[in-house]
């Protein structure tokens, strides 16, 4: 069963109490459920995703923590759908658990299913836990979609920030999502890097034109790195495989 396999996955990398292993359950359920009433399909590597960061989430609830200030604009270039699809998710744990959730909160489930939604995915692969990296892609002219196929090519997990100018927004999803490295496109392939940086101090590279030039940012410890406009799987793939060398080889 793939939310029992998704929470072993889980478990074997975080410390999970026993009350978060029974509500990662039953949020997972919902959105499995949820998710095929949409007709969108959840691989296994998605499912994935989608459990680690509900965790976080649900860890945020016993803390009475908030996320960052997130901009309402970037729920305009989210498909309505997937919006729609967010807000059943939480409304239903909301109704059996007696809480109300932030639009944020909303605003980032909404992120996984759109990239799901983008890239196409559907397959019951997946390797282990501890091989997915996780990647943040903003684009300023919304594109991204091949270097997400590209990560997940190379056994990463892709959070693919939709809609015009998501640029500028890779560091908060990158921050709230806890992600390895983030990859930033825009003319000048430094506005998003540099966004990252000064709100949240991330290392950087940036006005990089070549996968070459990744692949030395990566080895020089940057978290955030900016292109020129590079919708490339070749990309996604080959920064994915450095990362995971570099850090988990």
């Amino acid at each position: 069963m793939l939310i029992e396999k998704t929470v072993a996955e889980i478990t074997q990398q975080k410390q999970l109490t026993l009350t978060e292993i029974s509500e990662l359950k039953k949020l997972l359920a919902i959105v499995e459920a949820e998710a095929k009433a949409a007709h969108l399909a959840i691989s296994a590597e998605r499912m994935l995703a989608i459990g680690v960061h509900l965790l976080a989430f649900l860890r945020r609830i016993r803390h009475a923590e908030t996320l960052p200030a997130m901009e309402r604009s970037l729920f305009a270039e989210l498909a309505p759908e997937m919006i729609a699809l967010s807000e059943r998710v939480f409304a239903r744990y909301g109704q059996a658990t007696k809480r109300s959730f932030g639009e944020g909160e909303i605003l980032l489930l909404a992120v996984h299913f759109e990239t799901a939604r983008h890239i196409g995915e559907g397959s019951e692969g997946g390797n282990a836990m501890e091989k997915k990296v996780k990647v943040v892609i903003g684009d300023r002219l919304g594109k991204g979609q091949n270097i997400a196929k590209g990560v997940e090519a190379a056994g990463g997990i892709a959070v693919l920030i939709p809609g015009v100018g998501a640029d500028m927004k890779v560091g908060d999803v990158m921050h709230a999502e806890n992600a390895d490295f983030g990859l930033s496109f825009c003319g000048s392939g430094g506005a998003g890097a540099l966004t990252a940086k000064n709100k949240y101090g991330y290392p950087v590279e940036y006005g990089l034109r070549s996968v070459e030039a990744g692949i030395s940012a990566l080895r020089n410890g940057s978290r955030v790195i900016g292109f020129g406009f590079m919708d490339t799987e070749e990309l996604g793939r080959r920064l994915t495989e450095a990362y995971i060398k570099l850090n988990r080889g």
